[in-house]
C-alpha cells in the first residue's frame, strides 16, 4: 500500500503536501486522549456522587444536633418529640427521622438523643452498579447521623485537689478569714451544687488534699504493692518515680515505697508555727482520716464534712496533688479499686474510672472528667532523712512525733539545713523539679482529654515566686479561661462557674 501511495505522489502536482501529510504525526494523542475521556469523566462523576453525599450528610447531621440541644435545654416546656419533629419538618427533613428519640430526664437534667438518616441516589455510580456487585447496592449511599445533648450531667468524674499547706492560714486582705477558711466554703458549696440529688449515680468525685504529700488513705495503701522495709501506719503516703509524672496511667505493678512519717517543715497551724518539738500536726504526709483521699464518692455529707476540717500544715507539691487527681481518672486504677475492701467505693461507682471513650452502640462517646486544681502558691522543696535514721519501729514512732528541725538545731547541733550533700536529710525534689513534674502531669491529663480547671489563690500578690506560680497553674489550665486568678474572696463565684460549664448544655455524641 505505502509504495502505491508513493507513486501516485510521485505522478501528482501535489505529491509534496501528500508526502507531508503521510509523514505528519500531528494529532495522534486524540486518540488515547479519547480512549481515557470516559474513565475520566466518569472517576470524577464518583467524586461528584460523594460530594453531594458528604454535603447531605454534614447537613442533616446539623438539623439532629439543633434538634437534640433544643430538646435537652431544661428550659424547654414543650414536649421533646414535638420539638424534634418541628425542627426536622421546618428543615425538610422529617421523612429522615430514624425511630423515637431517647430521653432520659431528671429532676435538674435532660439527655436526649436522636438517630436520622437519608439516601442518597447517586449517578454516576448508579452506571457501574453491575460491576461493583460485591460492594452491595451502589446506586443509593445511606448517610446515618446520630446526636446525644444533655444538660445537667452525663457521667462525669470529677478529681477536686485542695492546697493545705502552711500558707493557707495567711489572712485574706479585706475579710476576716483566713484562705483556708474561704477555700473550705468554697469546696462545700461546689460540692452541693454538683451532688445535687438529681445527679444521684452520675457524678463521682474524689477529694484530694494536699500538702507536702498526699494521703491516700489505708484502703489504697493496702491496694498496692507496698516495699514492706519502708512499711508503717503513722500515715499513708507513697513516693512516686519521676517517670510517673509524665503519664495519667497509674502503674499498679510498681512496688512503692512508702514516704517517712517525719515532721520536716516547722511552720504548721497556729502556736505550731515555730520550731519546736510540739508539732504533732505538721508531717510530710498529712496523717489525719480527713485529709485522706476520698475516692469516687457522691456522699456530700462525708465529703463536705472532711473539707470542713482542713486545716494548713507543712509544704506544697502541687505536683502530687496532681498525679493523684489524674490516677483517680485514669481507667487503669479500676484495677486498685476492685482491690479495695468491700463497701469502700459507691457500687454505682465500682466501673470507674471509666474509660476515656466509652462505645455507644455504633459510635463512640467520650467520658467527661475534671480536674479542678487549687493552690496558693508554688511548688516548695522537700526532704526525706537517710534510712539509717528510721528503720526501726522506735525510730519512725521518734520522728513522726517530733519536729526535725527541733532535733537538728537543738539535740543534734547540725547548723546545715537540708541539702543534696548533708547526710543525714537530703532533697528529694526542689522547687524546679516539682514545676516540671507538675506541667509534664498536666499535658499528659489534657492529652488524654481531661479538662483541667486550676486556681491561683495568691490575689494581687507581685512577689517573683506569686507571678511564676499563676503563670505556671494558667499553663497547666486546658485553656486560658479554665485558670483563675483569685485572692480568696471570690472563690465560690468561681467555683459555681467551673460547675456550670461542667453541667452546661451540651453535645456528647
Amino acid at each position: 500500500m505505502m509504495i502505491w501511495v508513493s507513486k501516485l505522489l510521485k505522478r501528482t502536482r501535489s505529491a509534496p503536501v501528500l508526502r507531508r501529510f503521510v509523514r505528519d504525526e500531528d494529532g495522534t494523542i486524540i486518540l488515547l486522549t479519547l480512549v481515557l475521556l470516559i474513565p475520566m469523566i466518569y472517576v470524577g462523576g464518583i467524586a461528584v456522587d460523594f460530594m453531594r453525599f458528604e454535603a447531605r450528610r454534614a447537613q442533616l447531621q446539623g438539623i439532629t444536633d439543633q434538634a437534640a440541644l433544643a430538646t435537652a435545654n431544661l428550659k424547654q416546656s414543650l414536649d421533646a418529640k414535638t420539638v424534634i419533629v418541628d425542627y426536622f419538618t421546618k428543615a425538610g427533613a422529617a421523612a429522615n427521622l430514624n425511630g423515637d428519640p431517647i430521653i432520659t430526664s431528671g429532676v435538674n437534667s435532660r439527655e436526649v438523643t436522636i438517630n436520622s438518616y437519608v439516601d442518597i441516589k447517586t449517578y454516576f455510580m448508579d452506571i457501574a452498579s453491575p460491576f461493583l456487585g460485591q460492594l452491595g447496592d451502589t446506586s443509593v449511599l445511606r448517610a446515618n447521623a446520630v446526636s446525644t445533648a444533655v444538660q445537667g450531667t452525663g457521667k462525669i468524674e470529677v478529681s477536686l485537689v485542695l492546697d493545705i499547706s502552711g500558707s493557707m492560714y495567711e489572712d485574706v486582705p479585706g475579710t476576716v478569714k483566713k484562705r483556708m477558711q474561704l477555700v473550705t466554703e468554697a469546696a462545700e458549696s461546689f460540692l452541693d451544687r454538683l451532688l445535687d440529688p438529681a445527679f444521684k449515680d452520675r457524678i463521682s468525685v474524689s477529694l484530694i488534699p494536699y500538702s507536702e504529700r498526699v494521703n491516700a488513705g489505708p484502703n489504697i495503701l493496702n491496694a498496692l504493692n507496698v516495699d514492706s522495709a519502708t512499711r508503717h501506719d503513722f500515715s499513708h503516703c507513697v513516693e512516686f518515680d519521676p517517670t510517673e509524672y509524665q503519664t495519667t496511667v497509674f502503674d499498679t505493678t510498681s512496688t512503692y515505697k512508702q514516704s517517712q512519717p517525719v515532721q520536716f517543715n516547722p511552720f504548721g497551724y497556729g502556736s505550731d508555727r515555730e520550731y519546736s518539738n510540739s508539732g504533732v500536726d505538721q508531717p510530710i504526709c498529712p496523717r489525719f482520716s480527713y485529709e485522706q483521699i476520698v475516692p469516687l464518692s457522691q456522699n456530700v455529707t462525708d465529703l463536705k464534712s472532711r473539707v470542713s476540717q482542713l486545716k494548713p500544715r507543712a509544704g506544697t507539691s502541687i505536683f502530687m496533688g496532681m498525679k493523684w487527681a489524674t490516677a483517680l481518672l485514669d481507667p487503669s486504677f479500676n484495677t486498685v479499686v476492685q482491690a479495695m475492701p468491700s463497701g469502700a467505693i459507691d457500687p454505682a461507682f465500682l466501673d470507674r474510672p471509666t474509660p476515656y471513650e466509652q462505645v455507644r452502640g455504633s459510635n463512640t462517646q467520650a467520658t467527661l472528667k475534671y480536674v479542678v486544681l487549687l493552690t496558693d502558691g508554688t511548688n516548695s522543696r522537700s526532704c526525706r532523712l537517710a534510712d539509717k535514721w528510721v528503720d526501726t519501729p522506735s525510730e519512725l514512732n521518734y520522728f513522726a512525733r517530733v519536729n526535725l528541725d527541733y532535733v537538728r538545731r537543738y539535740l543534734w547541733n547540725i547548723s546545715n539545713e537540708c541539702s543534696t550533700t548533708n547526710p543525714d536529710a537530703v532533697f528529694t525534689q526542689s522547687p524546679a523539679d516539682g514545676d516540671g513534674y507538675l506541667i509534664a502531669m498536666c499535658d499528659a491529663a489534657k492529652a488524654r482529654g481531661i479538662e483541667v480547671f486550676t486556681i491561683s489563690v495568691t490575689g494581687t500578690d507581685t512577689s517573683t515566686a506569686a507571678i511564676a506560680g499563676r503563670e505556671i497553674m494558667k499553663t497547666c489550665a486546658t485553656k486560658p479561661a479554665n485558670f483563675f486568678a483569685s485572692s480568696g474572696s471570690n472563690l465560690d463565684s468561681i467555683f459555681e462557674a467551673i460547675s456550670n460549664q461542667i453541667t452546661e448544655l451540651r453535645l456528647t455524641q
